[in-house]
């Protein structure tokens, strides 16, 4: 692994530059926040959707998956609980 500011060689996995302190975690992140929405090529259930929003917000697919059954089946019951 290399610096990005000063290209100093580093061990792998270091969070800072031993030469001149950098935070190589700040490049990194700004990696994963313009990260694209994609759908998943591992969790293809469904077209891949629920998997590729769950590798998007690096969350479990399975939660994702139940919320989605959550918003799809409450808001259905409680407006059919209304007019029924």
């Amino acid at each position: 692994m290399v610096c990005t500011q000063c290209r100093f060689d580093l061990p792998t996995e270091s969070n800072f530059c031993l030469k001149c302190g950098f935070d190589q975690r700040l490049l990194a992140r700004a990696e994963q926040a313009q990260r694209p929405l994609r759908r998943s090529v591992n969790n293809r259930k469904v077209a891949g959707i629920c998997g590729g929003v769950a590798e998007h917000l690096n969350v479990d697919v399975t939660l994702v998956r139940v919320l989605v059954v959550f918003v799809t089946i409450v808001p259905g019951a409680v407006i059919g609980g209304v007019f029924a």
